[in-house]
């Protein structure tokens, strides 16, 4: 591109997105909000190509999900403005899974500057690092859809991010270099406006019921980072004691900070994630490992599970949430071992569970699971979809 149609580019970049900031804030660049968003990415390039022959597989975790060769990770809020910010969910993002060994990249967060852009993230919760550059300075900016974007932008793993991945991994040959294409996509929130009245006067709007009440304690913000928690589950009773008992002769195992409770369900603890505590919206990741294994022993066992890692996801005001988890399991009909990572195991009635929201925390109390069409094939095909699984409950402790 010559000097001129660069120097063009910018002024029209520019000038876009100064038509959508206030006119006080516009010589400023003032940064305007972002609502929501996707990144696309499609694995490609020389450090992934290495991955890719050590039989390492890019998988989605959290909220992310596969679409064709491609992964969508959400993106849940951000600045768009001379330097943009696009941030992930916190327990969202990349499983890398290979033979001799994993690595979950989370918590990723991508700076667009003029001088550089780069993606930093967590490594199986680690403190945060600089993981990936990213080939574009900006991002383009629609007002007409209020919306900013920007296509085929190149994910380069840093010397650092190799570094890690390969301790992690055990891929000896992995160094800095391409890893996927990305499609960035961004939701600019409204400019405001005059302020709304106050309920209750003239001219407001009708308050609608929320499905998940609970007030806001005084001071306490909406949106707060978990610091701690623990969740309480027992899968599925009658699973339980099939596995026990002398047909099946089997056994359960808990493992990687997963525990027995006296009743015999399960307790998974290390709560990490978020929490808002006004609309009831969260995503909250434990950690353990739960393997059940019957009719047989080991690998001569024809009954294997195992459901590592659970999550609960939920809404704005949602009446229903969901419980996902890392699963495998030895196939009744085939006998095949599968991977299902990160597959929605079961649906959440969260109009029968309990909320407690405190100043430090939020608990919900026996919330009813039902297996999905995901989650049956992922237990092995023992049960169809629809079956009723144990009710969930969970404790977390925020920052504030």
């Amino acid at each position: 591109m010559t000097r001129t149609r660069r120097a063009r580019a910018t002024v029209v970049a520019t000038g876009s997105l100064a038509l959508l900031l206030p006119a006080a804030a516009a010589s400023a660049a003032a940064p305007t909000p972002v609502t929501n968003g996707t990144t696309t990415l499609r694995p490609t390039g020389a450090a992934y190509r290495t991955l890719k022959r050590a039989d390492v597989a890019v998988l989605p975790i959290g909220v992310a999900a596969t679409k064709g060769s491609r992964i969508a990770i959400p993106v849940r809020s951000g600045v768009v403005g001379t330097v943009s910010q696009l941030v992930h969910g916190e327990t969202d993002g990349l499983l890398l899974r290979g033979e001799d060994g994993s690595a979950r990249l989370t918590d990723l967060r991508m700076r667009i500057g003029r001088s550089s852009s780069t993606v930093t993230g967590r490594v199986d919760g680690g403190t945060p690092s600089t993981l990936f550059t990213l080939s574009t300075k900006r991002l383009d900016v629609r007002l007409a859809s209020r919306a900013a974007s920007r296509k085929k932008v190149t994910w380069k793993l840093t010397a650092r991010g190799a570094r890690t991945l390969r301790s992690r991994l055990g891929v000896r040959g992995l160094r800095a270099g391409g890893f996927g294409v990305a499609t960035l996509t961004a939701r600019l929130a409204a400019p405001s406006s005059s302020p709304s009245p106050a309920p209750g006067t003239p001219g407001s709007p009708t308050p609608s019921p929320s499905p998940v009440p609970a007030p806001l304690p005084p001071g306490a913000p909406a949106t707060a980072s978990i610091v701690s928690g623990t969740s309480d589950w027992g899968v599925k009773t009658s699973f339980r004691n099939y596995i026990t008992g002398p047909i099946a002769g089997g056994k359960v195992v808990v493992s990687d900070g997963a525990s027995t409770n006296a009743d015999k369900t399960f307790r998974f603890g290390a709560a990490t994630g978020t929490v808002d505590r006004s609309t009831g919206a969260l995503s909250i990741g434990f950690r353990g490992t739960v393997y059940f294994e019957g009719h047989g022993s080991g690998d001569a066992a024809a009954l294997r599970v195992w459901i590592r890692n659970p999550r609960v996801v939920t809404t704005a005001g949602a009446t229903t949430g969901a419980l996902h988890a890392d699963m495998t399991s030895k196939d009744l009909n085939s006998g095949r071992t599968v991977d299902y990572p990160d597959v929605r195991v079961a649906d959440l009635d969260l109009t029968k569970g309990t909320r407690t929201v405190s100043a430090t925390g939020v608990t919900w109390d026996a919330v009813p699971a039902t297996l999905t069409e995901a989650g049956s094939p992922a237990f092995g095909g023992f049960y169809n979809a629809g079956a009723e699984l144990d009710p969930i409950s969970f404790a977390v402790t925020t920052t504030g």
